[in-house]
């Protein structure tokens, strides 16, 4: 074998350098999302759009709701997804005493959502998604886990989705997976007791 030419050992080591670095990339990429809404074929995307919006509502509850959408979607304003194109909501509540942190969430149900007089008593997450103008709700399976949770303005959550819940009512079974990294772009804290 021939010796190479300074030229060429620069562009081998660039190219190197340029696989390892796309290689660290992937992990900041968006994950794909996937969708079945009981009707029709799974809806598999990644999110355009991805935020998170965190409220505390002192003596009722607090709640970290977690946008994913497949067009651009805002935390300014509500934008209704174009026709055909999923929005995921995720609303995790806990008790107004619970702070949220890392760890799983679970959907029971519409009948167990976790309120008695606008209290709420345990934590829940809850989705819900639109497709085009149409909109779904799902029945009690799986949940979300909250891999990191950082609440502050500016801030992220990242996690898992595994809802799942059998066929009922005439629709097949639904479900929603993947992973996700959202950015809190609105963050409410109470203010401290004093």
């Amino acid at each position: 074998m021939g010796r190479r030419s300074l030229a060429e050992t620069r562009f081998v080591a660039a190219a190197l350098c340029a696989v390892v670095l796309c290689v660290g990339c992937d992990e900041k990429q968006v994950s794909p999302v996937e969708v079945d809404v009981g009707a029709g074929e799974p809806i598999r995307f990644k999110p355009e759009a991805a935020f998170a919006e965190y409220v505390e509502l002192p003596g009722l509850r607090n709640e970290l709701r977690i946008t994913l959408a497949d067009y651009e979607a805002s935390c300014e304003q509500f934008v209704p997804p174009p026709d055909g194109k999923p929005m995921i909501t995720i609303v995790v509540a806990t008790p107004p005493n619970m702070v949220l942190q890392p760890g799983s969430y679970t959907w029971a149900g519409s009948d167990l959502r976790g309120m008695s007089a606008g209290v709420q008593s345990h934590p829940v997450a809850e989705p819900t998604v639109r497709v085009g103008s149409k909109g779904y709700l799902f029945g009690a399976g799986g949940g979300v886990q909250l891999q990191a949770v950082n609440l502050d303005e500016y801030g992220e959550v990242s996690g898992v989705l595994g809802f799942e819940a059998p066929a009922a009512d005439g629709h097949g079974p639904t479900r929603i997976r993947g992973r996700f990294r959202a950015k809190i772009c609105r963050s409410n804290r109470a203010p401290a007791p004093q």
